[in-house]
C-alpha cells in the first residue's frame, strides 16, 4: 500500500493502481485494517482519470471498510470524496448515502464525520433547490459541533462557507456576511492551495530544485481555476483568487526569463497584472465576473460569456432577475447569492 501510494504522488498511476490493488488482501482476506487506504486511494486515481463511476464506487467501498473497523477518518474523508464525485459526474439530487452515513456517525459518536456528512448534504441540498432543507441541515450540524475544538479547524471553515450560502439563499444577508468572513479568515492562514503556493516558491527561491522544475511546480499551483475546481473546493479555489500573493508570480516570471521563453513570460505578465486586480476586489473579483456576464451587451460579451449568461438564467433565475432589475436590494441578494 505504502509503495502503491508512493507511485501515486510520483504521478505514476497505472503502476500506483496495481500495487494498490494488491494491497486490497491480506492473508487471503479482502478486508483488513488497510484496505480502505488502499480503496481510498484508487478511488483518488480513478477520479483524476475522470473515471467517477469508478471513483464513486472506490470511495463507497472504502467507507464501508473504514466502518467495520472504526477508521472514523477513512470514512469521513472518503464519503466526502464520494459526495464531491456525485456532483462532479452531474448527477442528480441527493446523494442517497449521506442520510444513513450520517445516522452511523451519530450512532458511533463520531462527531466530526456528522458534521461533515451534514454539512455535505446540505450543499447538495442548497445545489439542487432546496435551500430551507439545507438551512435544517446546517443548523443540525451546527448543533452536532456544539462548542469541539473542530469549530476553530477546517471541519469548521467548511460548516461556515455551508452556511454563507444557504443563508443567501434564504435572504439572510446578515448572517450570510458573517459566516462568510469567519469561513475566509479560516483559509487565509489555512488554505491547502495557498501553503502549495509558498512551498513551491521557497523551494524555488532557496535554489533546491531546478529551473525546470521550479517552472512546473508554478504552473501546476498557480493555474487559473477550472469548473471543476469551483464544484469539488469551493472554499480553496476561492481563497487562491481572494488573498493576493504577487511574489510567487514574480519568482516564476524570473525563472522563465532565465529560461529564455519569452512567449511564457508575456503571458506570466499578464497573470500578475490580474492577480493583483482581481485579488483587491471583494472575493476575488467573483461578483465583478458574475456582473460582466449578466450586465455586458451581447456584442461585448465574449462568445462563451452568452452560454453562461443563459445557463445561470435557466438555474439560478432569481439572480439574473436581481441584476436585471439594476441594483436594489433584489440585486444585492442576486449578488451575495453568486457569492
Amino acid at each position: 500500500m505504502l509503495l502503491g501510494c508512493a507511485y501515486s504522488a510520483a504521478g505514476k498511476k497505472q503502476q500506483a493502481a496495481s500495487e494498490l490493488s494488491q494491497a486490497l488482501i491480506a492473508g487471503g482476506s479482502y478486508d483488513h485494517p488497510l484496505t480502505c487506504i488502499a480503496l481510498l486511494e484508487l478511488g483518488k486515481i480513478a477520479f483524476e482519470k475522470a473515471e467517477f463511476d469508478a471513483a464513486g464506487t472506490f470511495f463507497l467501498e472504502a467507507s464501508y471498510s473504514a466502518a467495520v473497523f472504526d477508521r472514523f477518518d477513512i470514512f469521513e474523508e472518503s464519503l466526502r470524496w464520494a459526495s464531491q464525485t456525485w456532483l462532479v459526474a452531474g448527477k442528480k439530487g441527493v446523494f442517497s448515502q449521506l442520510a444513513p452515513a450520517t445516522a452511523w456517525a451519530k450512532k458511533k459518536g463520531t462527531r466530526s464525520a456528522m458534521v461533515t456528512l451534514l454539512t455535505c448534504a446540505a450543499e447538495h441540498q442548497s445545489i439542487f433547490g432546496d435551500p430551507q432543507g439545507a438551512l435544517a441541515l446546517v443548523n443540525q450540524a451546527r448543533t452536532a459541533m456544539g462548542r469541539a475544538e473542530m469549530q476553530n479547524g477546517e471541519v469548521g471553515a467548511r460548516l461556515n462557507f455551508e452556511t454563507a450560502r444557504v443563508s443567501f439563499q434564504t435572504g439572510n444577508l446578515k448572517a450570510g456576511d458573517v459566516a462568510a468572513a469567519s469561513a475566509l479568515a479560516w483559509y487565509k492562514l489555512g488554505s491547502r492551495r495557498l501553503f502549495q503556493i509558498g512551498l513551491a516558491d521557497g523551494l524555488a527561491v532557496g535554489g533546491q530544485i531546478t529551473e525546470r522544475t521550479a517552472d512546473l511546480l508554478y504552473s501546476t499551483v498557480l493555474r487559473e481555476p477550472v469548473p471543476a475546481d469551483w464544484i469539488i473546493e469551493p472554499n480553496e479555489t476561492l481563497a487562491s483568487i481572494a488573498f493576493p500573493h504577487p511574489l510567487p508570480y514574480e519568482h516564476w516570471l524570473d525563472v522563465c526569463l532565465a529560461r529564455k521563453e519569452e512567449d511564457k513570460a508575456l503571458t506570466i505578465t499578464d497573470m500578475i497584472r490580474r492577480h493583483r486586480f482581481y485579488s483587491s476586489l471583494p472575493l476575488g473579483g467573483r461578483l465583478l465576473a458574475l456582473r460582466w456576464v449578466l450586465e455586458a451587451a451581447p456584442e461585448a460579451a465574449q462568445r462563451k460569456g452568452r452560454p453562461a449568461a443563459a445557463g445561470l438564467a435557466g438555474e439560478v433565475p432569481q439572480v439574473c432577475r436581481g441584476f436585471q432589475k439594476g441594483g436594489g436590494a433584489a440585486g444585492r441578494v442576486g449578488g451575495r447569492f453568486a457569492k
